[in-house]
């Protein structure tokens, strides 16, 4: 598995209602968090033909939930984004994969509120899609801020 690094800044997200319909307003990602403002995310579960689920491992530097194994890929919606863009964006940005639209599956939307201990508010809608993939782990290129 190859590793990058990739510097990412403060993005711009859609701010949604509590509906999980977008309000017309964006505000950087760390105002959302610290307001505690509805966004949209996305998940993607990588699962190979002998049924084995692509797991990540987060960096000790994450704020939240560091250390802790994770989804195949995940990532917040960018203002303007939909969720089948933004995932495909977030497979390639930590994982190296380029997936076509039409190999993401749609599975459910999630809404999830908590407060974390890292003083992050966190409300948000979750669109989660599997991906088939016949892809080996050496096969990936992970970015190193995500995880191992």
């Amino acid at each position: 598995m190859g590793i990058k690094s990739d510097n990412q800044p403060d993005e711009y997200l859609d701010v949604l209602d509590q509906n999980g319909e977008k309000t017309g307003e964006r505000k950087l990602r760390s105002a959302v968090h610290r307001d505690g403002d509805w966004h949209r995310t996305v998940h993607i579960w990588l699962v190979n033909p002998r049924g084995e689920i692509l797991l990540q491992r987060r960096t000790l530097t994450k704020k939240t939930h560091p250390g802790m194994l994770d989804v195949s890929c995940a990532g917040h919606l960018l203002a303007g984004d939909t969720p089948k863009s933004g995932a495909l964006r977030e497979l390639a940005e930590e994982l190296g994969v380029a997936a076509k639209p039409e190999q993401l599956q749609f599975l459910a939307t999630i809404q999830r509120a908590k407060k974390m201990d890292s003083g992050i508010t966190d409300k948000q809608y979750i669109d989660i899609f599997l991906l088939q993939t016949e892809l080996e782990l050496q096969d990936f290129e992970l970015q190193m801020e995500e995880g191992s």
